[in-house]
């Protein structure tokens, strides 16, 4: 329905799924050099962009304390943008832009390509050989946390 096009430094999205293929959102400097490769991580929640300038950027929605009802199925793009189908292809509605969240910069060439792990985190490949992985450091420290809880409530004594 939707269809994310990276164009010079920015990028765009059309919805598709009418007669007229509307824009829906536009961010029209995005990198500081050309954008490689786009797609969308975590369900949805976040745009993720690789450019020449070695950087991977994450795009989404500014937290809010009004965060979406659980167990209200949401559409990928309605995660991403905090807005219902219906909010963004309105035709009084203006263009959505989305906030820069995050920005992964460790490569020492473009960045081409990513894969997402769902929450665990993405991995990023570059022109000059190395495959990143970045964790997702909040989903880390949980873990951690159950491992300490769990040693905590198990604890038999000295061995």
């Amino acid at each position: 329905r939707y269809l994310f096009a990276g164009t010079g430094y920015g990028f765009f999205a059309f919805d598709v799924s009418s007669d007229k293929e509307k824009v829906v959102l536009q961010k029209r400097r995005a990198h500081l050099s050309k954008i490689t490769c786009l797609g969308l991580a975590c369900g949805g929640e976040f745009l993720v962009t690789c450019s020449e300038d070695k950087c991977l950027r994450l795009w989404g929605r500014r937290p809010s304390t009004d965060p979406w009802q659980d167990g209200v199925p949401l559409t990928p793009m309605e995660r991403f943008t905090g807005l219902t189908c219906s909010e963004l292809n309105a035709p009084n509605s203006g263009l959505w832009e989305p906030a820069l969240l995050g920005e992964c910069c460790a490569h020492g060439g473009s960045v081409q390509g990513f894969l997402d792990f769902d929450h665990e985190g993405i991995v990023s490949c570059g022109a000059d050989g190395l495959v990143i992985i970045w964790k997702n450091w909040e989903m880390q420290k949980v873990r951690r946390n159950q491992a300490v809880q769990k040693l905590l409530y198990h604890w038999d004594g000295p061995v």
